[in-house]
C-alpha cells in the first residue's frame, strides 16, 4: 500500500495505533513501540532495495530513535543534527539538478511513474541570505553527481532525511499533541513527493530539500 491515495490514511491509522499501543503498555519503553513500528515500515516500503540497505537504514533509524527525547529543535534541526557526521554529501559540489534526477529517478523507480523533469529556479530564493547565496550558486548548470558513488550518496542522505523526518514529526504528534500534517508531509516517501511537485511544483520541491541538505551541511553535530 504505498502509491495510492489512502496511503495518508493509512500512515494515520498506524500512528493512533502506535499511541494506543505506547499507552497501554506503559512498563515497556517507548521507543522500543517506535523502533519496531519503523523497522517494519522500512521493510515493507523498501522492500526492493538490497538487505544490506535496510540494515544501514534501519541502524541509522534506530540511533535517531534512541536520542529523539533529547534531541531538541525543528524536525528539520533535529534530522540534521543526526545526519551531520555520517551523511553529508557537500552542498557546495550539487547543482539543483541533481537534487532534482534523484526525485525524479526514486518516483520512476518506485511507482512507474514518469515527472517532467522542467522546474522554476527561485529568481529571488525565499530563504536566508546564506541560504539564497548558496542556492544562486546551485541554480543552474548540469548535474555534477553522475559517478555511481556520488549519486548513491546523494540518494541516500535525500531518502534518509525524508525519512528521519518522518520519525519525529510522528514523535511530536504522539508526545507533543502537534496536528498531522498533510499528504505531502507524512506518506510513502514517494508518493509523498508525488503528491507535493502535483499540489505545488517541482520547484518548490526542490527548495524543501535543498533546505534539507543546507540544513545538514550547516548544523552543529
Amino acid at each position: 500500500m504505498d502509491s495510492n491515495e489512502d496511503s495518508h490514511s493509512f500512515w494515520v491509522e498506524r500512528i493512533q495505533q502506535l499511541r494506543q499501543t505506547i499507552e497501554d503498555n506503559p512498563r515497556t519503553e517507548p521507543q522500543n513501540v517506535i523502533k519496531h513500528f519503523f523497522l517494519q515500515a522500512i521493510d515493507h516500503e523498501f522492500s526492493f532495495e538490497l538487505a544490506t540497505w535496510r540494515i544501514k537504514t534501519k541502524n541509522l533509524l534506530n540511533g535517531a530513535i534512541d536520542t529523539m527525547f533529547e534531541n531538541k529543535g525543528s524536525v528539520r534541526e533535529r534530522t540534521a543534527r543526526i545526519l551531520k557526521t555520517t551523511y553529508n554529501p557537500m552542498i557546495k559540489h550539487i547543482r539543483l539538478a541533481d537534487i532534482r534526477n534523484r526525485v525524479v529517478f526514486e518516483i520512476y523507480k518506485s511507482k512507474c511513474v514518469t515527472i517532467d523533469t522542467y522546474f522554476e529556479r527561485y529568481s529571488q530564493p525565499p530563504g536566508t541570505p546564506e541560504q539564497n547565496l548558496q542556492y544562486s550558486k546551485m541554480a543552474h548548470g548540469s548535474a555534477l553527481y553522475t559517478s555511481a558513488t556520488h549519486t548513491q550518496l546523494l540518494s541516500d542522505t535525500i531518502i534518509y532525511i525524508q525519512l528521519l523526518k518522518r520519525i519525529f514529526i510522528i514523535h511530536d504528534i504522539i508526545f507533543e499533541d502537534a496536528e498531522v500534517p498533510d499528504k505531502t508531509q507524512l506518506n510513502w516517501l514517494t508518493t509523498q513527493w508525488y503528491e507535493y511537485i502535483k499540489e505545488m511544483g517541482m520547484g518548490k520541491l526542490v527548495w524543501s530539500l535543498f533546505l534539507d541538505l543546507w540544513t545538514v551541511e550547516n548544523s552543529i553535530p
